[in-house]
């Protein structure tokens, strides 16, 4: 094609043609990210000031983003710069993402929470070394919340957690909650169960292998969908503070 003068549209511009006023371009900013490694910005940058104002996922209209700095650029994360705001209509900026760490954070700040990690020395199978298991009071034989990265071979496999990076959050919900959310009760789990794509990922279904429990879990949750998660934490939660004070009670019962 030497000497040859050509052009072509992409599909961006070929769209915007048709739609006119009705398209717009909105361009993703990205704050931190514990998975890639992502410190959190620089405040002169433009996601750093993007970063002062919350902690959910929003959209910003390009034209109310005043100039900034350009954040240091490597191949994890293209960061925004003036050229790029300036053919934007606007930013969606997401402030972090979400690791096995944010997530254990957000459950041990509940009140009497304790936490177990599996590993070698506690005696725990090689498989589930690195999983989290949370509790209330001193009874450790059922955690009302767990982090697991891990599939279990011929019965946990259907999240499929072989996946780099993957993680599953578990929650205790109980029957009644259970059911409130999914529309069914724990026992009619195995007649729904074709309905749920276990593996999807930022999205609250039954637990495959527990939901006959009352269990639901999550893959990788997303910023946008912690306060979800932490509504159905404070369910599990309370379903753990109130299993705990029960056996307190017949403890004292009994030695009275």
């Amino acid at each position: 094609m030497a000497g040859t003068d050509l052009s072509w549209a992409g599909a961006g511009a070929i769209v915007s043609s048709l739609l006119g006023d009705r398209y717009a371009v909105i361009v993703g900013s990205l704050g931190a990210s514990p998975a890639l490694g992502i410190e959190a910005p620089a405040p002169s940058t433009y996601e750093g000031r993007l970063q002062q104002e919350g902690t959910l996922p929003r959209f910003v209209r390009a034209s109310e983003i005043a100039a900034a700095e350009r954040r240091t650029h490597d191949y994890r994360y293209f960061p925004l710069d003036q050229a790029t705001i300036d053919h934007a209509d606007a930013v969606l900026h997401i402030p972090t993402g979400v690791d096995a760490a944010t997530l254990a954070e957000r459950i041990l700040a509940l009140p009497g929470v304790e936490q177990v990690v599996a590993s070698e020395e506690n005696g725990s199978p090689k498989g589930a070394w690195g999983d989290r298991f949370f509790h209330v009071g001193a009874d450790r034989r059922q955690p009302f919340a767990t982090i697991v990265e891990h599939d279990v071979p011929g019965f946990d496999e259907a999240s499929q957690l072989d996946r780099p990076g993957v993680l599953r959050l578990n929650l205790d919900l109980g029957r009644t909650e259970f059911e409130r959310r999914f529309g069914f009760p724990p026992k009619d789990f195995e007649e729904h169960r074709h309905e749920f794509d276990f593996a999807r990922l930022d999205t609250v279904v039954p637990h495959p292998g527990y939901a006959l429990y009352g269990f639901a879990s999550v893959v990788m949750p997303g910023p946008h969908l912690l306060p979800e998660v932490d509504q159905l934490l404070a369910v599990a939660h309370a379903r753990a503070v109130d299993r705990h004070e029960r056996a307190v009670r017949r403890t004292a019962g009994k030695q009275e």
